[in-house]
């Protein structure tokens, strides 16, 4: 059945009220200009950590750090281009050298904001100890005393291992799959990441023999992050 003139206008007053109530954002008129002279932004983000953020098939961005950028194009009337697939050690070096804008999801920590300035954090997630499933309960640090722990390279967790327990002997991994695998295969004893992706990797991967045996007292405090001296992004 054809939709009649009645229902058209019906329809067109819907429409027309949902577009005049759209949110906008108060914009100062530097932040205007900055933003016509930069229609695209580059964005660095982890090709590989679910549920935040993770590489699509077609190269574009997925999760939930994706979710925000689209609603902020929307908002800001730019474009996002993801980074080409890189390991997050690469990421961070292109943010530093410039080849890439801003981290769409990065978590704060003291060696990071030598050089970065931050948003406020949008999520937060457990760091945990995932080992083999005959390893009993840690309940602390000190309990992985004189172990090999896996933990991938330039993460805040890494930052947070090193500032803070100097004598773990560390494995550093390209992704946090490849330090799953390292504790699967035993060449590590843990693996310390989110709680939230370990979980999402462990299912996707089908792996076996792991577990969640303790928590850390660290937390990922997801935010942006922008070079210093970028205030105005």
């Amino acid at each position: 059945n054809s939709i009649t003139a009645e229902e058209k206008r019906a329809l067109q007053t819907i429409w027309l009220q949902s577009e005049a109530t759209q949110p906008t954002l108060a914009l100062s008129e530097e932040e205007r200009s900055w933003l016509k002279n930069h229609p695209v932004l580059h964005v660095a983000f982890d090709v590989d950590w679910p549920p935040v953020e993770f590489i699509a098939e077609n190269g574009d961005i997925e999760g939930i750090a994706a979710d925000y950028l689209k609603r902020m194009g929307d908002l800001l009337r730019i474009r996002f281009e993801p980074a080409s697939p890189r390991s997050w050690k690469e990421m961070l070096a292109s943010v530093q050298d410039g080849e890439l804008d801003f981290f769409s999801a990065v978590s704060p920590t003291v060696q990071r904001r030598e050089w970065l300035d931050f948003t406020d954090s949008y999520l937060s997630f457990p760091i945990v100890i995932v080992t083999r499933e005959d390893v009993p309960y840690i309940g602390k640090m000190e309990d992985l005393a004189n172990n090999t722990v896996a933990v991938v390279n330039g993460y805040a967790s890494h930052d947070l291992l090193s500032e803070n327990h100097p004598e773990l002997p560390l494995l550093l991994t390209r992704d946090v799959k490849e330090g799953l695998m390292a504790v699967t295969s035993r060449e590590t004893f843990a693996f310390i990441g989110s709680l939230a992706t370990v979980s999402h990797i462990i299912g996707r991967e089908g792996l076996t023999g792991l577990k969640v045996s303790g928590e850390t007292p660290y937390t990922f405090n997801i935010a942006m992050g922008v070079p210093k001296g970028e205030t105005i992004l």
